[in-house]
C-alpha cells in the first residue's frame, strides 16, 4: 500500500483495470478509509498543539516585556 494519496489512487486504478475483485478493492478502501481518519485525528492533535504552544508563546513574550520594561524604568530611578 502506498503512503501518498496519488499512490493509493494509482494503486486502486490499477487494482480496477487489472480486474481486482472486488472483495479485495473494498478490503483497500477500508484500510486506506482507516488510515484516512487516523492521520485526521493526527491533523487535529497536531493543530491544538500548535495553538497551545501559540498561546504560551504570547504570554511569556508579554511577560518578557513587561519585565524588561519593569527593569529599564528602574534604572533610571536607581
Amino acid at each position: 500500500m502506498s503512503d501518498t494519496l496519488t499512490g493509493v489512487a494509482r494503486e486502486l486504478i490499477l487494482t480496477g483495470l487489472a480486474g481486482g475483485d472486488n472483495r479485495t478493492l473494498a478490503e483497500r478502501l477500508m484500510q486506506i478509509e482507516r488510515r484516512v481518519a487516523a492521520l485526521e485525528g493526527l491533523a487535529r492533535d497536531v493543530s491544538e498543539t500548535a495553538r497551545r504552544i501559540d498561546t504560551v508563546t504570547g504570554e511569556l513574550c508579554a511577560k518578557f516585556d513587561a519585565l524588561l520594561n519593569v527593569l529599564s524604568c528602574g534604572e533610571g530611578t536607581t
